[in-house]
């Protein structure tokens, strides 16, 4: 089974514009990301799930710097569209989905749904960490299959579920039963640890200045060590 990296990214964010390549430890937060699905044994390729806009020029730029691959949707909104059309370039059987909101994402906790995904004996539609809610806001992750995303392309036709197509996959058992979600054994869902503005910008660059020198790749469990 092929399953490839896939950050959702664009630099029009609404609340800190070009969030994504605002630096971190001398690296624009995405490099965070690219680096850390890196460290995430057994996925085929990564893949970079932009927009047309020219805003995301400079996105691409350094992505293909990274040898990171690049896909650009037209509509920024259809992101069924988007993961389809990346899905057919990378010509995977599952992606690993990741927003580019995430810098502080865990690779162990990646590579867990991953083995839970392959592993698996039956077919599975989706692996997450969503539903449980016992993650922060900032750890997500999503590893979906080709056929889930195919149906849900032809199949859905209004705006607003093309856009939050992972919610709709979560929300329908009917079509897409088989569904894995993946509990942590501490409740940390009260947390926000993404970057949706400067403040969450500040605190986690503070993160990385205390915690990346000693370990790149430093987990959850880290950062929650060392907020208490």
């Amino acid at each position: 089974m092929n399953i490839s990296g896939l950050i959702q990214a664009r630099m029009g964010s609404k609340r800190l514009p070009g969030k994504v390549m605002l630096e971190i430890e001398s690296k624009p937060l995405i490099g965070h990301i690219f680096d850390r699905l890196r460290e995430v044994k057994g996925l085929k390729e990564i893949i970079l799930a932009t927009t047309a806009d020219k805003k995301n020029d400079i996105l691409e730029k350094y992505a293909l710097k990274e040898n990171i691959i690049v896909y650009r949707h037209e509509d920024e909104n259809d992101i069924v569209g988007r993961l389809y059309e990346s899905f057919k370039l990378v010509k995977s059987d599952a992606i690993l989905k990741i927003n580019a909101d995430c810098p502080l994402i865990d690779p162990f906790y990646l590579q867990e749904g991953l083995n839970i995904f392959s592993n698996s004996d039956n077919r599975l539609d989706l692996v997450t960490n969503k539903i449980s809610k016992t993650f922060p806001d900032g750890y997500s992750f999503e590893i979906v299959s080709y056929k889930a995303i195919e149906w849900c392309h032809h199949n859905i036709k209004d705006s607003y579920n093309r856009e939050l197509v992972m919610s709709w996959i979560m929300k329908n058992n009917k079509e897409f039963p088989r569904i894995y979600s993946i509990k942590n054994n501490k409740n940390f869902g009260n947390y926000n640890l993404c970057v949706d503005t400067l403040a969450d910008f500040k605190k986690i660059s503070f993160l990385f200045k205390r915690l990346y020198k000693n370990n790149k790749y430093f987990g959850l469990e880290d950062v929650m060590s060392f907020l208490k």
